[in-house]
């Protein structure tokens, strides 16, 4: 993972891991997805049942063809300004979001109402979720999938955070 981080620095690019999950220790999943998320990593599960071999099934997604839940959780899809930081915890179902409300290649800020996304599962909020927000208002209705921000004018940074309810 570091060896990775430090190349797309130096190269200037933005990474991404793929293919990793060929296990079902939800332990171990977690714990790589918790590491993706403290770096900002945008990541994409594999697992070697779901290839393209004769033996797979082909099933649509539904019972044991579901991702392992372990690894569902919330993400940031789009960003009205630079992501600082995002974390997911499982066990309280709290997933935060900071970021300054400045373009990471120039600085400047985003035009009004430019709007930040983040993905929320049904499955990680069942009973819907309460939003607290500093810097931005919620502009999505209640307990939608994609909860959708802006920022406030004149707000540098934004500060989320999501509870179950």
């Amino acid at each position: 993972m570091t060896n990775g981080l430090d190349r797309s620095a130096a190269e200037g690019v933005v990474g991404v891991v793929t293919e990793f999950g060929a296990i079902k220790d939800a332990t171990k999943l977690t714990a790589l997805t918790d590491r993706f998320d403290a770096d900002m990593v945008s990541w994409m599960f594999w697992s070697q049942a779901q290839n393209q071999t004769p033996s797979h099934p082909q099933e649509p997604p539904t019972g044991p063809n579901l991702m392992d839940p372990s690894i569902v959780r919330p993400y940031p899809s789009a960003v009205a300004g630079t992501p600082q930081q995002w974390q997911y915890d499982s066990t309280t179902g709290t997933f935060t979001l900071g970021y300054s409300t400045s373009r990471a290649d120039s600085g400047q800020p985003f035009a009004p109402g430019a709007r930040t996304e983040v993905f929320l599962p049904e499955s990680n909020y069942p009973g819907g979720y309460q939003v607290e927000s500093e810097g931005a208002e919620v502009v999505s209705s209640a307990d939608a999938r994609v909860l959708q921000l802006t920022a406030i004018p004149g707000q540098d940074t934004v500060q989320v955070t999501v509870t179950r309810r």
